[in-house]
């Protein structure tokens, strides 16, 4: 499973229930996949990964691919399980974990509940070079090719993002919209009619 799309049912700190045709599917989410979720009943769309143990099947979802990418890298290595990995996505966003692992500051990550000296070093080594190495679609900024001081198209492209559009899906919809506004919108406005832009009212 790579994604679940569904209608947003019920929402609580670190999980979401998404109605799909019906059935009700209750996701693991890192703090700041519930802070961009849309309200009750709308629907989204979030990356997945389903973790089998004898005792219990548990669902994951992202807000993003990069989050989805991140959490798989993370518990990939040896003393990092899934609650340690949510916690950091919890607590720092992707950019911000980047930086943190690419000056080695082990500080910021062991600042992270079930982060040690011993985990944050091998975080660092492990996953330094490999971060280093991440494409330009993942590091460019939400926004770019808009103007200057364009905060509400900004936000509108982060939101969509967050819903699982690329950067340039998301930056080719807000110019349409945009372009054909007779005045400035709100980003939740932009946000909506993107959507429709997109195929996803």
């Amino acid at each position: 499973m790579s994604y679940i799309r569904g209608r947003v049912a019920e929402t609580g700190p670190g999980r979401v229930v998404l109605d799909v045709g019906g059935l009700g599917f209750a996701l693991e989410v890192p703090l700041s996949t519930v802070d961009l979720l849309p309200g009750t009943g709308e629907e989204v769309r979030l990356y997945t990964f389903l973790q089998v143990r004898e005792d219990r099947i548990v669902l994951y979802g992202f807000g993003t691919r990069e989050e989805q990418r991140l959490f798989l890298d993370l518990i990939s290595i040896n003393g990092v399980g899934p609650k340690v990995a949510m916690n950091i996505l919890s607590a720092m966003s992707v950019e911000a974990f980047k930086v943190a692992v690419g000056r080695e500051d082990a500080a910021s990550l062991t600042r992270i509940s079930g982060v040690g000296p011993k985990t944050a070093k091998r975080i660092i080594l492990e996953l330094k070079e490999k971060l280093s190495r991440g494409t330009k679609e993942e590091v460019q900024p939400a926004g770019a090719g808009l103007p200057s001081g364009a905060g509400a198209e900004k936000d509108a492209i982060q939101a969509l993002v967050a819903l699982g559009y690329t950067y340039a899906e998301a930056g080719r919809a807000i110019e349409l919209v945009a372009a054909g506004a007779s005045g400035e919108l709100s980003a939740q406005d932009l946000v909506k009619s993107a959507l429709r832009v997109l195929g996803r009212a």
